[in-house]
């Protein structure tokens, strides 16, 4: 589901035309961001016993805001 709506987000990025719609986005990201948190910080042990986070594809993608 994360992905489903980053994706969506992602588009209307394209769709922004001013200010005010730029704000609005970027107020809808830092709420997919604050609903995700947990998701996104996941961590998992891979077989040489390092850490990495578990969805590591989506945070490549992002910078927490917060």
């Amino acid at each position: 589901m994360a992905g489903i709506e980053l994706y969506s987000l992602a588009k209307d990025l394209l769709k922004v035309k001013n200010k005010n719609e730029g704000e609005n986005w970027v107020k809808r990201f830092a709420d997919w961001v604050k609903k995700y948190r947990e998701f996104l910080s996941a961590m998992t042990i891979d077989e040489y016993g390092n850490k990495r986070p578990t969805h590591e594809k989506s945070p490549k993608g992002r910078k927490d805001p917060y």
